[in-house]
């Protein structure tokens, strides 16, 4: 929307204008002086370049303006809201774009036109005063109509609108801005029905709701709650909480108040409230406080529901739940107790009433069922003589009942007796046997037989006596039935039937209802049995997973997932576990077999599965060792997957570690008999020679003493020599103990003779050596080790056994080498071995290494008071 350049302000017509100025000034070039000119002329060029970039910058400001325009004329056509001008007539001279489309009509054919032929008609008046106010106000006024505009169904509009009015107060045009509102009123619209559904729940919830600010105060309450505690809303609006709470809660309201806005919410609190009557009321109380988005307080949301007449009804119920346990306690007793109850707890009494309303309307004759302490339980066809006369009265009731109770003492199952009651009316009664004990009577009667004569003055008498009306009851005497005789007693033989079934039937509920009862029992210790396994299960410190017979996984346990990996959806059948945790197919394979006969094994033999490794791999590919082991319950194979792998690890380090103990063990006895044979050596090549020439020495020198030399310095002269000589002695048998020289040259079982004959003379026990010697002779380490072990046994015989005999033996069978030590010594408890009082322990270690280092294996036997046998086998 550029604009074009009018004539006058192109720069050749300026030009042109300014000389025509110029020459109406009346002053030429011709009349100044040379150096005026030139001066002039300077100055004009001084101006001219002025005048060329003032004119630069006003094209510069002329193009920013134009764009300007451009730009205002852009955001105006365009504009979200619709501008339209109206002259003082009400006629469209200016509209936008927008404008136009609220419109439904294009921009040119709306110009000139009454802008009030878009208007409904039921707001054409509305509008028309709305453009009369207009002018009386400075600021721009808002009103809401209805157009209908030229395409499209009428909506709604918001009108901003200010009048130009010039000097004088005429209006010379109205500036409007037009929005679409539709969707902003179906909004409020929306929003207002959701606040009156909001309302009306908020009013007509079956909860009671409050809401509090920070320091107690009630902000806001609904209907319900005004209902429930008889207040109306500006009784409550503003009043602290807590004045409507009873003494002991009024004072812990501050403190729990305090516990509510630090956690932020409290669920089925109950307490207790009270109502503007006075009265306590139980609730069950909700509340949740809702803070800013810098987390402080606001207010809270409390919801209320009324429990009072709950907690009624739960305390009739626990107080009704309570005798009918002790009611059912007492009857599902042991039967020696059962009758001790009631007849009414025992008796099904709808179901007789029933039956005998049936006897009733068949024979016409009344019936009762009455139990030890006259109470009548069952009642059918009694006559009116009784129900309205001698029941009513106190006394008269009484005669009934002593009747009633004395003659029922007396009667045994299968009986049956009639007799007149104290009321001269025939009855006629069976006992009633529960469990074989007497509970109560089925009675019939209320005749008199067809046979008899009956008194009349008695009954008149006895009106008057209780204070009858005579009339009626004589009336009601006449309609007391008459019975033949013959007719009681098959009557009677039925009743007696009839109460043999009821009792029998009575203790035979009695005794399904006990065996229900105790069913119920085991059942529900069954299931919490089954819970106290699953929960034993779940917490597990052990991986534990149960397959039923089908080979279905049904449970794996929280120790089996983070042992191994997998879940139920990973391994629901021992098919995907096999699949799963043994990828190498043998591996796999001797798995499943192995399974499938520890299956059959258990359920053969019905012991538990024997336990056996296995390596499985775990869901991360990691490879673990496992010791399986589990057993039968019922359908299910419950299977236990120990995780061995750190204990096999250390197993192998102990073996190991054993291995270089044993190891070091044998380099020790090597090194110890490398010394003691070096020492030997020593002693022979270096001592024993030296004791040697010492005794010869002594021996010459006692020889060439002279004759007259003392006797005392001849005398020591023989001590020396003969100390020499012992000292030569017990160096030999050091140096036997030391290397003994005959296991080098002539074996093992030599050996042993000497050192049992040397160990007789220094100990007093007695040594006997039995065997033959090994052929071939078994290498000189292993003879070696072997004689070792005798030694540390014996001297652990001498030391500790308190024995008087010892066996040696040595014996080969079959190519094994097996040589014993037994004593008749007090023996020992080899379960104590290793304990504080235990005894020996380092000498059986030693002679336990020394025979393992050489690859054989030590077995000791004890027992107290019984001797001890130390026994070596090793295999050549």
């Amino acid at each position: 929307m550029t604009k074009k350049r009018s004539p006058a302000n192109v720069p050749g017509n300026l030009r042109v204008r300014a000389e025509q100025l110029l020459a109406a000034g009346g002053l030429g070039l011709q009349q100044l002086p040379p150096d005026d000119v030139l001066l002039l002329v300077h100055e004009l060029k001084v101006y001219q370049i002025e005048l060329e970039m003032q004119n630069e910058e006003l094209l510069r400001a002329q193009e920013t303006i134009t764009e300007t325009g451009n730009r205002y004329a852009d955001l105006y056509d365009f504009a979200p809201v619709g501008y339209v001008t109206l002259d003082p007539q009400g006629l469209i001279n200016e509209i936008n774009l927008t404008g136009a489309r609220l419109l439904g009509a294009p921009r040119d054919t709306l110009l000139h036109k009454p802008f009030i032929l878009f208007v409904t008609p039921g707001d054409r008046q509305a509008f028309h005063a709305y453009l009369r106010r207009l002018p009386a106000g400075a600021a721009p006024q808002s009103s809401e109509l209805e157009i209908n505009p030229q395409q499209g169904p009428p909506y709604t509009i918001s009108l901003e609108s200010l009048a130009m009015v010039e000097a004088g107060g005429k209006v010379i045009q109205y500036r409007m801005a037009i929005t679409d509102i539709t969707r902003r009123r179906k909004a409020e619209d929306d929003l207002r029905h959701s606040e009156e559904k909001f309302r009306l729940l908020f009013d007509k919830a079956p909860l009671g709701y409050q809401s509090l600010d920070e320091n107690g105060i009630i902000r806001e309450v609904n209907q319900v709650w005004l209902d429930l505690l008889g207040y109306s809303r500006q009784e409550m609006i503003g009043r602290w909480f807590g004045d409507f709470l009873p003494p002991d809660y009024f004072e812990r309201f501050p403190e729990r108040f305090a516990c509510l806005k630090g956690n932020g919410d409290v669920c089925n609190l109950e307490f207790e409230m009270v109502r503007k009557d006075g009265a306590q009321i139980t609730v069950s109380f909700y509340a949740r406080v809702s803070v800013d988005d810098q987390g402080r307080f606001v207010r809270t949301h409390c919801m209320f529901q009324d429990m009072t007449a709950r907690k009624r009804a739960e305390e009739s119920l626990r107080a009704t739940e309570e005798r009918l346990r002790l009611k059912l306690d007492s009857i599902l007793s042991p039967d020696a107790a059962i009758i001790d109850e009631d007849l009414s707890n025992i008796l099904d009494t709808p179901a007789v009433q029933a039956l005998m309303e049936d006897f009733t309307r068949l024979t016409g004759m009344a019936m009762a069922i009455v139990d030890l302490q006259g109470k009548v339980l069952v009642a059918t066809g009694w006559q009116d003589i009784c129900t309205q006369f001698h029941r009513v009265h106190p006394q008269a009731a009484e005669n009934c009942t002593e009747s009633d109770l004395f003659l029922s003492r007396n009667l045994r199952p299968g009986e049956y007796a009639a007799y007149k009651c104290q009321n001269h009316l025939w009855d006629v009664a069976t006992p009633l046997f529960i469990g074989g004990k007497h509970a109560g009577n089925v009675y019939t009667g209320q005749f008199f037989y067809d046979d008899e004569l009956v008194d009349e003055q008695l009954f008149i008498d006895q009106a008057a006596k209780y204070g009858f009306d005579q009339e009626q009851y004589l009336s009601a005497l006449h309609r007391v039935p008459r019975i033949s005789r013959a007719r009681v007693k098959p009557l009677m033989d039925f009743l007696t039937k009839f109460s043999a079934l009821v009792s029998k039937l009575s203790y035979s509920n009695l005794m399904l209802a006990k065996a229900m009862s105790e069913q119920q029992r085991i059942e529900a210790a069954l299931r919490q049995s089954e819970e106290h396994f699953r929960r034993l299960t779940k917490l597990s410190p052990v991986p534990i997973i149960i397959i039923n017979l089908w080979g279905d996984v049904e449970y794996l346990n929280d120790r089996f997932l983070t042992t191994y990996g997998y879940n139920l959806d990973d391994i629901p059948s021992m098919e995907a576990w096999w699949r799963c945790a043994y990828p190498d197919e043998h591996h796999r394979l001797k798995g499943m077999a192995d399974w499938k006969g520890a299956i059959e094994k258990t359920a053969r033999e019905h012991t538990d599965f024997e336990p056996s490794e296995s390596r499985v791999s775990c869901k991360d590919g990691t490879v673990r060792i496992v010791e399986i082991f589990g057993t039968r319950i019922g359908d299910q194979n419950l299977v236990i997957l120990q995780d061995i792998t750190e204990r096999k690890r250390a197993e192998a380090e102990i073996v190991r570690q054993s291995g270089q103990l044993r190891a070091l063990a044998a380099r020790l006895a090597d090194v110890e008999e490398t010394g003691r044979e070096h020492l030997a050596r020593e002693l022979h090549d270096q001592v024993c020679q030296s004791l040697t020439a010492l005794s010869l020495t002594l021996t010459l020198l006692q020889t060439q003493m002279p004759p007259k030399a003392a006797a005392k310095l001849r005398g020591r002269m023989a001590g020396a020599v003969a100390l020499v000589e012992q000292i030569g002695e017990t160096i030999r048998d050091v140096m036997a103990d030391l290397r003994p020289p005959m296991l080098d040259d002539y074996g093992l079982l030599s050996a042993l003779h000497w050192y049992g004959t040397e160990f007789s003379k220094k100990t007093g026990i007695g040594v006997d050596v039995q065997g033959q010697e090994a052929v071939p002779r078994l290498a000189a380490p292993v003879e070696l080790a072997l004689f070792r072990v005798v030694q540390e046994a014996m001297t652990n015989v001498a030391k500790h056994a308190r024995a008087t005999k010892i066996l040696l033996t040595e014996v080969e069978d079959n190519g094994t080498v097996r040589l014993g030590v037994t004593d008749n010594g007090v023996g020992f408890d080899q379960e104590r071995l290793g304990q504080p009082e235990g005894r020996h322990l380092w000498g059986l270690m030693t002679m336990s290494e020394r025979a393992a280092a050489v690859g054989g294996r030590c077995r000791i036997e004890s027992q107290p008071g019984q001797g001890t046998r130390v026994v070596v086998e090793l295999s050549r």
